[in-house]
């Protein structure tokens, strides 16, 4: 006799056949198809809506790198390292305390979201945008008050750029609310809730490091279905590019 599912994973199987993670053909097939499936850490976010986030932050990437080489006077490099769905908890025990973590609005959607830079970055942006020359001492430390405004305001730009890679979509007004240094105190949502967290690497001035974009699912879940092929080449005003629609429909 079959094992009774509880409402819990009968509420994460619905989400995953609605994802296409897995299909009715594999339900019903008349050979049982096995596959592994983590109901601690169901995915929320289809493959296509995956490849949509990609080219978003692909185009996210090529944008701050030109904005950040012409703010810093220096050549800048900024590429998407990975895009994947993990816990909240997750993301939060990923950070060592201090750290810089901008937390910001998602106007007009409803909720929050994290932009984390890395220190070694932030304080050599601090360096340079003082008159340095961009290789600024790494310190332990949280950001002075004139520090924290100068950050504020660059990354409130930074967002405002973001705000264009999401045009074809949402009209996007995110808005910077504060900075947080101990991730364990910023939590705009719960550890178990499943984010989007968007790795980019930067560099500049031999210096390395990540920006992490952190995006919760029940922030995007109401333009869910926006994010398809059709929305970015019908609605989106950008000529169809080959590669990009490649990207989507793999």
């Amino acid at each position: 006799m079959g094992e009774t599912l509880s409402q819990d994973e009968i509420d994460s199987l619905l989400v995953a056949l609605n994802s296409g993670e897995v299909t009715t053909e594999e339900l019903r097939g008349e050979e049982k198809v096995v596959r592994n499936y983590d109901f601690r850490h169901p995915n929320k976010f289809s493959k296509e809506q995956m490849s949509f986030l990609q080219l978003i932050y692909d185009n996210f990437a090529r944008a701050i790198t030109s904005f950040l080489s012409a703010k810093l006077r220096l050549s800048v490099q900024i590429s998407v390292i990975s895009i994947e769905q993990v816990t909240y908890g997750e993301f939060t025990n990923s950070i060592s305390a201090p750290s810089i973590m901008v937390i910001h609005d998602m106007n007009p959607l409803h909720g929050e979201g994290i932009m984390e830079i890395q220190p070694s970055l932030v304080f050599c942006m601090l360096d340079r945008l003082l008159g340095g020359c961009g290789v600024g001492t790494i310190e332990n430390r949280t950001l002075t008050e004139i520090e924290s405004t100068i950050i504020k305001q660059l990354t409130q730009q930074m967002l405002g750029i973001s705000r264009e890679a999401w045009e074809n979509v949402i009209d996007l007004k995110p808005h910077v609310e504060l900075i947080e240094y101990n991730p364990q105190f910023a939590q705009i949502v719960s550890p178990s809730e499943m984010v989007i967290l968007i790795s980019l690497a930067v560099n500049f001035a031999d210096t390395e490091g990540t920006l992490n974009i952190c995006l919760p699912f029940i922030v995007l879940e109401p333009i869910l279905d926006k994010m398809s092929v059709h929305n970015w080449f019908v609605k989106g005003s950008k000529e169809d590019d080959p590669q990009q629609r490649h990207l989507l429909e793999r």
